[in-house]
Order: C-alpha cells, then structure tokens, then sequence
C-alpha cells in the first residue's frame, strides 16, 4: 500500500510545537517544510516501485486520496495520520480494490 499523503505544514508544527527555536533548527538541516513532503513522497514512491520490481499487488491509496478536492480534511491534526474519514476512505480503497482483484476473498 502506498503512503497517504501529508501536509507538510501542519506536520512541521506538530514535530515542532510551534516553537520558533525549535523550528529554526529543523530548518537548518532540513532546508525547508516543504522536503518533509517530498521525502514523504519519495518514500511512498520507493514502495510503488519495489511493488513493480517484485510484482507484488499494491494498493495505491495515495493517489486516490489526492484526487480529493481538500485532501487535508481526511488527515488528523498532526498533518500525517489520516483520521476517521481519512481511515473510511483508506477503507474503501482497499475494499474497492479486494472487489476488482479478489473478490473470492469477500465471499
């Protein structure tokens, strides 16, 4: 399964606290919010590829959450974990996809 997406914003707040030292810090090694995106991303793009590369089924519960208009809403107040509309939506994905691959598995 790929990763949901974040918001990176809101993420680096969380990991932060909002504390200026703290995000001035983070800031020097890391660049900008804006990488935790991208790593986050690449790191989910890694499992994509390790999928093909070993033909193992993958769920791809990202891209469906991005097609959403505001896919922040479906993520928990630390920017990362998807909260209960974000775990109904992960549902239905894996749901819709056990439906159009195994359906023997849902007798």
């Amino acid at each position: 399964m790929t990763l949901p997406p974040l918001d990176y914003k809101r993420y680096f707040k969380w990991i932060t606290r909002g504390d200026e030292t703290a995000e001035k810090n983070v800031l020097k090694w890391l660049g900008s919010e804006e990488k935790i995106y991208n790593w986050h991303k690449t790191y989910s793009e890694m499992i994509t590829e390790v999928a093909h590369r070993t033909k193992t089924a993958l769920i791809d519960v990202r891209s469906e959450i991005l097609k959403q208009d505001d896919y922040n809403r479906f993520l928990c107040i630390d920017g990362i974990h998807p909260n209960l509309d974000g775990h109904s939506l992960i549902a239905s994905v894996i749901l819709n996809f056990l439906k159009d691959n195994y359906s023997f598995l849902l007798i």
